[in-house]
């Protein structure tokens, strides 16, 4: 059986306490999809097109972090796969039928396949995250697809709740759901809470060690 972490027009969701590292998280696995590169040993089948929605913190620290990224980049080959979305910079709304138009066009052009994007409550979505909210936010993503014409993947960071599970009712909604928690000194692991398309996975721990 094959079996897919981030299948096609599918929604993989990483959640975590701040500084446990999931944007950083993002960047690594948007790397390794344009590469086409094995990621934590999970295989990736193709190099996709990724392109990066970073919704949080100013312009010159995303610049830092990919450019060490860059530096360090031992893998394949990105090329032009890898695109980041500046306009308007830390101020995407998904929820804005315009702002929607806009990326739209460019998931079109670049022929994106796989979208990073973070961290959800500042791209449109209501902290407290009911059902409702959660199928309302859900919408917008279909309506993404459809007006780019493309079955593009997402992956979303997001925060956990004061209990330490996902915030919102998101478990249902997303196809995988993955925990990174922070473990001081440079440590993150990282649970796969859910693996709808990829059962291998389901309950799995990586134990992970930053590096510069």
């Amino acid at each position: 059986r094959h079996e897919a972490l981030i299948p096609n027009g599918g929604v993989v969701m990483i959640y975590g306490a701040g500084g446990a590292g999931k944007t950083t998280l993002g960047i690594d696995l948007a790397f390794h999809i344009a590469a086409g590169d094995d990621w934590l040993s999970i295989p990736i089948s193709v190099p996709a097109r990724v392109l990066l929605v970073e919704n949080e913190g100013p312009r010159p620290l995303l610049r830092r972090k990919l450019s060490r990224k860059l530096l360090g980049w031992t893998g394949s080959a990105i090329g032009d796969r890898l695109s980041i979305w500046d306009a308007p910079w830390g101020a995407f709304n998904l929820a804005d039928s315009e702002q929607r138009a806009a990326i739209a066009e460019q998931l079109a052009r670049l022929e994106v396949d796989v979208v990073v994007v973070g961290p959800v409550s500042w791209i449109g979505f209501d902290d407290a995250g009911t059902l409702q909210q959660v199928r309302d936010f859900m919408r917008l993503i279909d309506d993404l697809r459809r007006r780019s014409g493309r079955p593009v993947a997402f992956v979303l960071i997001h925060h956990e709740s004061k209990s330490t599970r996902v915030s919102g009712a998101w478990e249902g909604a997303v196809d995988t759901l993955v925990h990174a928690i922070g473990q001081g000194h440079g440590a993150t692991r990282l649970v796969v809470d859910k693996a709808r398309w990829a059962s291998g996975l389901h309950g799995m721990t990586f134990q992970l060690r930053w590096a510069d």
